[in-house]
């Protein structure tokens, strides 16, 4: 890593210097002995970060990292790169090498047994800023997404989720089959394949299991399935294959799935199921009898929930009562995106039309805060990053726009039928599709920063 960070410096400096001699520069100005002194800390900075990001990496670790450093720091999923560069790592490159004073061979080995995907930084010159404090524009954050996995599987994907801590890909099909992807590999190709035939239906929904480590033991990687047969299963890794376990078995057929510290699953009847954890029942949602289309948790105890008459509802689970409710389309909201905001999917019935739209929501006030027709039908939202949504439809294209302002900053081609399924995570994107194919996309995006003169390339990384 540390040869191709001062390899794409080397390139950064030979550039700039063309341009100082273009314009007749001093290289002894201040700005160029600062940038100069910056590259020499991201030299250090960057190889720190793809180990900071290994998956061994335990609280106890990062106590001891934000102590070593002095700094005052929230260690969470939402840690951003610019909080470890102002940790001033490059300060304590040798202390680094043994995160919270881990033995060496200690790390080695679970890095081993981790899936091998580590964050790494690149510094590029950004051209134009937009001022601080103000929302990113189309100038100002683009990205560049490469196609690095496409595998056919032997049915429709409805469903797409990715296990991040055990390196997962889940989709299940319409062939009543569940493809799993073990990737850790280093390459697509070298990924191995699992097929788990439990369900006697179509399969249509599927959720990462979230549960926390006990000590220093991992959990293990578990997800859950949902099937038209009616049946909810949980699946386990065994060894060198995955054990399916029912949950919960119904007449209807089961639409909706979600999974936080609480899990939550929906049917054609109406009805939510709450489980506290797989083995213990919590308790029944229903507010009418119609079609639960799709369900996200919220922060600590709340549940979204889209039924097919186009209401949205936010249920406290604890309580087991309906905290807000407002219906955003009068035909049906078929997909939804939580995260400070909410983005919907949904279409209106006007005569014989059915014009879809996509819409964006403030979650505590059900606030409309703005939307767009322009882009016809949308069969799924996901939340790409703070400010940007990805969605994909029957026009064969995933997009990548800008909120609130449903501005395209990219557009995605390779599914050759409706787009059916969307996950995201440190800038992947995994998609289904009616083409009976499961893709996975690497983007690399830039932000420009006007606190700085520089933007980031964030990207992830393949090793074994």
């Amino acid at each position: 890593m540390e040869d191709d960070v001062k390899a794409n410096f080397k390139k950064l400096k030979e550039n700039t210097d063309v341009r100082m001699k273009e314009y007749k520069v001093d290289k002894k100005v201040d700005v160029y002995v600062g940038m100069q002194e910056v590259i020499k800390r991201w030299v250090i900075f960057c190889p720190l970060v793809g180990e900071l990001s290994d998956p061994s990496m335990r609280p106890r670790h990062w106590s001891a990292l934000v102590t070593l450093c002095d700094k005052q720091l929230e260690v969470s999923k939402e840690l951003l790169l610019r909080d470890m560069w102002n940790m001033e790592l490059h300060k304590f490159p040798t202390e680094l090498q043994e995160p919270g004073g881990v033995p060496a061979a200690e790390m080695v080995g679970a890095r081993r047994r981790s899936i091998g995907l580590h964050a790494s930084a690149w510094l590029w010159l950004c051209i134009r800023c937009d001022g601080a404090g103000q929302k990113p524009t189309r100038e100002a954050v683009s990205f560049d997404c490469n196609l690095t996995f496409s595998e056919p599987v032997g049915g429709m994907v409805w469903g797409i989720a990715v296990d991040e801590t055990h390196g997962l890909l889940v989709a299940p099909s319409l062939d009543y089959m569940v493809y799993v992807w073990n990737m850790t590999w280093a390459e697509p190709a070298r990924w191995e394949r699992h097929m788990l035939d439990g369900h006697k239906d179509e399969v249509w929904r599927v959720a990462v299991l979230s549960e926390p480590e006990v000590g220093d033991k991992p959990a293990k990687p578990r997800f859950l399935t949902g099937s038209l047969d009616g049946t909810v299963k949980v699946w386990s890794k065994t060894g060198e294959g995955f054990r399916g376990q029912l949950l919960y078995n119904t007449s209807h057929m089961v639409t909706a799935l979600a999974s936080s510290a609480w899990i939550a699953h929906g049917d054609k009847s109406g009805l939510i199921g709450v489980w506290w954890h797989p083995g213990k029942w919590y308790r029944a949602l229903q507010a009418d009898s119609i079609m639960i289309q799709a369900l996200a948790f919220m922060h600590k105890n709340l549940l979204v929930a889209a039924s097919d008459d186009g209401w949205v509802r936010i249920w406290n689970v604890t309580v087991g009562e309906v905290q807000l409710a407002w219906r955003a389309n009068n035909g049906s909201v078929v997909s939804l995106a939580v995260d400070q905001s909410l983005a919907t999917s949904g279409y209106d019935r006007m005569g014989i039309r059915e014009p879809w739209s996509l819409q964006l929501w403030d979650p505590e006030t059900s606030r409309l805060l703005s939307a767009t027709r322009k882009f016809g039908v949308v069969t799924h939202v996901a939340n790409f990053g703070r400010d940007h949504l990805v969605f994909g439809g029957p026009d064969h294209l995933l997009y990548i726009v800008l909120l609130p302002t449903w501005e395209v900053v990219q557009t995605l081609k390779g599914p050759e039928d409706a787009v059916h399924a969307l996950h995201t995570f440190d800038g992947l994107i995994a998609s289904g599709s009616a083409d009976r194919m499961v893709r996975l996309w690497r983007c690399y995006r830039t932000a420009c920063d006007s606190d700085d003169f520089t933007g980031f390339w964030q990207r992830r990384k393949m090793e074994e």
